[in-house]
């Protein structure tokens, strides 16, 4: 029987590739958190979530934090700032502008910046299951090599603008003085955006003289001969800081992850749900979408992408987050699982007025 170690207090279930699972690890690597992996495939289906724990949800990743599931890259994120951040301490990565560096990642970094990372993916070896299994979770989206390479052009020019708002931003900041975004200490936009820039510039290397492909023999390089100097010179700054605090994860396997999950759910249960509240004055619980009581059967779902309901007992409810109560479907076992409300439809399932 597995049992609750330090090192799976927190538990990512992720890919290497995915870059949202790259940006967790970033922040674990930051806070110097010791943490267990679980690998999951790439593409549906991952009996590894849905059969051992109930969660039909499928993007990556998904870390559970003392038995809770934090599901999307916001919720987890605040969740580890919460938990390992230390409030206002120096490992902090909220202390400056918090509303907005939140708001910068969800719709910036995470969507427009990711999206024209995902343009570059032209000359990626992709298969025919991982090409169906993104239509299905992009609807619309072509992964076609060709249509792909055709728009190269408007990604670049694209990618051009947001270049220069990076740039700009770190002359106005000091003229180059500064590491990171906001001083000499990284902060949560620092990683946000790290991560869909590095995943070009690193791994897809299509960014060419905009996001150059970094050389093993000379990893400090001059950026200055390349038309954004500042943001090359400050991705090499993130990059050289998450080697330095890099933090191996330990393996566990998916059965032994979900027994050491559910035990750790089973004993935190009481002090999950009796923190939490549905507010009678959410805007769903006014117009009667939802009950706005504790046990209503209610699904959750992206809005965006990846449009696959997560069902669930509604166990608390206000203005940033979610969480419901999700039965596994082996046993009469249960975990919580909190989604942010920025991007995520809440209706419920019984039949409340829509």
């Amino acid at each position: 029987m597995a049992a609750p170690q330090p090192n799976n207090r927190v538990m990512v279930y992720g890919y290497a590739a995915s870059p949202f699972y790259q940006k967790i690890t970033y922040l674990l690597d930051h806070y110097q958190v010791e943490w267990t992996l679980v690998d999951v495939p790439p593409v549906m289906p991952r009996p590894m979530l849905s059969k051992l724990l109930g969660i039909t949800y499928r993007r990556i990743p998904i870390v559970f934090i003392d038995g809770q599931a934090y599901i999307d890259t916001t919720a987890a994120s605040l969740a580890l700032e919460r938990t390992f951040g230390g409030g206002s301490g120096p490992k902090s990565l909220l202390r400056q502008f918090p509303a907005l560096q939140l708001q910068l990642a969800v719709n910036w970094a995470e969507s427009s910046i990711f999206r024209l990372g995902a343009g570059h993916l032209y000359n990626a070896p992709l298969n025919e299951t991982f090409v169906k299994d993104r239509k299905e979770f992009m609807p619309g989206s072509s992964f076609d090599g060709a249509a792909m390479k055709a728009r190269v052009p408007f990604v670049r020019s694209q990618l051009v603008a947001n270049l220069e708002a990076i740039e700009s931003h770190l002359k106005e900041q000091g003229g180059g003085g500064n590491k990171f975004l906001f001083g000499d200490e990284p902060q949560y936009l620092d990683f946000s955006l790290f991560t869909p820039l590095n995943w070009v510039q690193t791994q897809l290397r299509t960014g060419e003289d905009l996001l150059p492909t970094l050389s093993a023999k000379n990893p400090n390089q001059d950026w200055s001969k390349y038309p954004f100097p500042r943001a090359l010179t400050w991705l090499a700054s993130v990059r050289e800081y998450i080697a330095q605090h890099k933090v191996k994860p330990v393996k566990l396997s998916a059965e032994q992850a979900a027994e050491v999950i559910l035990k750790q759910s089973e004993q935190n249960a009481g002090k999950t749900e009796g923190g939490l509240k549905v507010s009678k004055d959410d805007p769903l619980v006014k117009a009667g979408w939802v009950s706005g009581e504790k046990g209503q059967k209610v699904s959750v779902t992206p809005v965006d992408t990846g449009r696959v309901p997560q069902v669930g007992k509604l166990v608390g409810l206000d203005s940033s987050s979610v969480t419901i109560k999700v039965e596994v479907p082996q046993g009469s076992k249960s975990i919580f699982a909190t989604f942010p409300r920025v991007n995520f439809d809440v209706r419920a399932v019984d039949g409340a007025k829509l």
